[in-house]
């Protein structure tokens, strides 16, 4: 009769300690997971912060190169280049917006590509 009471003592520590390791596991992945989101989200942010820059770099040279020769028209190249990164800028994950909508998109809407 003890050994069966014995199988029966060992079988819940058994399950007690798969529980607990299940749990430090669990609370691991959570760890994990928040690290991993934490990662993602300063390179989103370094992501944006690039595109930013470049579009205001883009920005600055159209827009003298409009005041020097007074058209305000770009290469196809260049007019595709803008606004695939505008548009990356933009939409998910990095949602980008400030002054690259309200003045640089405004004043991009406006310049053409050469045909």
């Amino acid at each position: 009769m003890n050994d069966i009471r014995d199988i029966k003592e060992s079988g819940k520590m058994d399950n007690k300690v798969t529980r607990d390791k299940f749990n430090v596991l669990s609370q691991m992945l959570l760890e994990i997971e928040h690290k991993m989101d934490d990662m993602e989200e300063r390179r989103n942010n370094a992501r944006r912060e690039t595109l930013k820059q470049q579009l205001f770099n883009l920005y600055y040279k159209y827009k003298e190169r409009a005041e020097a020769t007074g058209e305000m028209v770009l290469s196809q190249c260049e007019y595709e280049q803008f606004w695939t990164a505008f548009h990356e800028y933009e939409s998910e994950p990095l949602n980008g917006d400030g002054l690259i909508h309200s003045v640089v998109e405004v004043y991009m809407r406006g310049v053409t590509s050469e045909d």
